[in-house]
């Protein structure tokens, strides 16, 4: 089974023999994976042109970009896939990697499995690099960082998606995302959800007018909610009330309290920080969560330390301290010896 990717390397660039086989690779295309194929405008009889039976069989039976082949004592990896060759773009021979291109024929190579595949991707990682970008080349691995738009592709589950990025923890190698949508699947938005390993996944990034913002925030539309990339927050759909209409806030004095919006600096900057609801319920739950973190933050044991200086006066106080005692024992000493001095003379006056 391919995929839609495969699907579209395969077919990108290729001539059909004639308006028979277009349109009926056109319609299994449109059928089974959406894809819409741009008309030609002439068909051909060169020999590499494609028609309906070869691309059934190759779909079939053929191997596609991102495969994993292999053949005598080698494994490799498929960068793209032909009706009777193959691209290989990194290969294992034996336990040796290569990563020089070479053609191979079909008929001698046979589907390596998932332990290959991952064989491969491994030597990927070790090196830096990665495969399975929209291009599908090796290049430099990317890693995301925080707030980034990706797409991303899962290479061991074939899983793809796209979504923004919270934390890429290179000592865990785990990747957290803010909200993310994997295609077939409801969106994810809790701004705390755990993706996987980023060693599983290769990453691009979006731009915020391409079509996957637009198609994040219809998801997120779905749920009532909307991905502010300003302020790096989910948060309500039309959170502002419209003007003159009543909203709520925290104040100062940790009250809950009303005001109409009148478009304002100040109730601008109340938005801005989260401090704006259109509910007073809204606005009482938080304050009393808000009220509890401070009470658990204050029955917090303290670790006291003592100041640079005082830690020097400290030293120092000992310092002098020591000389003082140091001083007596010796003043001590000299009088107990003039003490036993004076008794011997006494003695022998006697």
């Amino acid at each position: 089974m391919k995929t839609k990717k495969q699907v579209e390397h395969f077919l990108r660039k290729r001539k059909y023999k004639s308006e028979i086989d277009f349109k009926g690779i056109s319609s299994y295309c449109k059928t089974e994976y959406n894809i819409k194929l741009h008309v030609p405008s002439s068909y051909s009889d060169d020999p590499e042109a494609l028609d309906y039976a070869t691309f059934a069989n190759w779909f079939d039976k053929g191997f596609g970009a991102g495969d994993a082949v292999k053949w005598n004592d080698s494994i490799g990896l498929v960068q793209e896939g032909n009706v009777n060759t193959v691209l290989i773009c990194l290969r294992i021979d034996g336990n040796t990697p290569n990563f020089d291109k070479i053609t191979i024929p079909v008929d001698i190579i046979t589907p390596a499995g998932e332990n290959a595949l991952n064989r491969l991707y491994l030597v990927l990682d070790e090196n830096g690099q990665e495969f399975g970008n929209p291009f599908f080349v090796i290049s430099t691995k990317y890693i995301p960082k925080s707030c980034d738009l990706v797409c991303f592709h899962n290479h061991k589950t074939g899983q793809e998606g796209y979504g923004v990025v919270r934390l890429a923890d290179k000592s865990s190698g785990d990747i957290v995302m803010y909200c993310y949508v994997i295609k077939g699947e409801p969106v994810k938005y809790s701004m705390n959800e755990y993706l996987g390993k980023i060693d599983d996944f290769s990453f691009t990034t979006f731009k915020p007018a391409d079509y996957q913002r637009k198609a994040l925030d219809v998801e997120l539309a779905k749920v009532g909610k909307t991905w502010n990339h300003f302020l790096k927050r989910i948060e309500p759909l039309n959170m502002k009330v419209a003007t003159g209409e009543r909203y709520w806030y925290i104040t100062d004095k940790m009250q809950v309290t009303s005001d109409v919006e009148k478009v304002t600096v100040t109730i601008n900057k109340r938005y801005l920080a989260g401090n704006y609801f259109r509910r007073e319920k809204d606005a009482i739950r938080i304050l009393s969560e808000e009220i509890e973190i401070r009470r658990n933050f204050l029955a917090e044991p303290e670790i006291r330390k003592s100041s640079p200086a005082k830690e020097k006066d400290s030293g120092r106080w000992q310092k002098t301290s020591w000389l003082f005692c140091h001083l007596c024992v010796i003043k001590l000493f000299h009088i107990t010896c003039l003490i036993y001095l004076h008794v011997i003379v006494y003695n022998l006056i006697d």
